[in-house]
């Protein structure tokens, strides 16, 4: 393709690693026509483990989630995973 193979990006490290995705899945843009507002949910890894912004929204619910965009920001860097391989990734998360 144009942009090259699709990978899904994988933050590297255990600490200062954040997260956000939407409450109930999808991705950040295009903003869905009639959609006016979105809710965000955080979590954040730090030396006390996760923090999760909104109880009963975790982490590994969005990653296991079907069309569900997770960004994140990582002190140390990140891993590019070929797409092909997400859904052998997911089972072993």
């Amino acid at each position: 393709s144009r942009w090259g193979d699709a990978a899904s990006i994988w933050p590297l490290g255990e600490r200062n690693v954040d997260f956000a995705w939407l409450e109930n899945g999808g991705v950040f843009w295009p903003i869905p026509e009639g959609r006016n507002e979105q809710v965000v949910v955080t979590s954040s890894f730090s030396m006390n483990g996760f923090d999760n912004g909104r109880q009963g929204y975790k982490l590994d619910d969005a990653l296991k989630g079907d069309a569900w965009e997770i960004m994140f920001r990582a002190d140390n860097g990140f891993l590019a995973v070929p797409a092909g391989l997400d859904a052998e990734l997911k089972q072993n998360l």
